[in-house]
């Protein structure tokens, strides 16, 4: 399988990621999905946004399953990864790639403000900064959907850090 085009990580580096989750949680070898496929299944649901039944259907498995899945991997995914962002200050002079995206929420009925007009669909939107090769250098804080791009940009926390005339991103950072 193309496990890059899917996930965006390679198959070694997906190897090297599920060993690091592996040493924070005991995985049990008579789960129906092994720890690999976990971290795919995982990886599938935060990048290109499949539904919990459609990953099931893919993984010939039930939807509880992923649910169950998704609750234990997102959270020990995010603490290995959390290694990796950068403190503002270590950006310096370097170029830096900007993006922003939106993570889906579903319809959260409480809550206001969630709904993006431009991906017509509930959700937080955030923004990632990476470098040329693409490394991940920080992301930043998280804000309802409804939020302009270039307001997100503007409000993060490393905004005032970066080298501007070498800071990359869409045109929805002009303004």
């Amino acid at each position: 399988m193309r496990y890059q085009d899917i996930t965006g990580l390679s198959e070694d580096q997906l190897c090297w990621l599920a060993g690091r989750v592996g040493d924070h949680i005991r995985w049990d070898p008579r789960n129906k999905l092994s720890m690999f496929t976990a971290l795919v299944v995982t990886m599938e649901y935060c990048r290109i946004h499949l539904t919990q039944k459609q990953l099931a259907a893919l993984h010939g498995t039930s939807q509880s399953t992923i649910s169950r899945v998704l609750e234990r991997i997102e959270p020990v995914l995010a603490e290995v990864v959390e290694c990796f962002c950068l403190d503002p200050d270590d950006i310096g002079a370097n170029a830096a790639l900007i993006d922003g995206f939106l993570i889906p929420t579903g319809n959260r009925r409480d809550q206001h403000g969630l709904y993006s007009g431009k991906h017509r669909r509930h959700g937080i939107r955030a923004y990632t900064i990476t470098d040329l090769d693409g490394t991940v250098l920080a992301t930043s804080e998280v804000h309802p959907g409804a939020t302009h791009d270039l307001t997100v940009f503007r409000s993060s926390s490393w905004y005032w850090h970066l080298n501007h005339p070498n800071t990359i991103g869409d045109l929805g950072l002009s303004g």
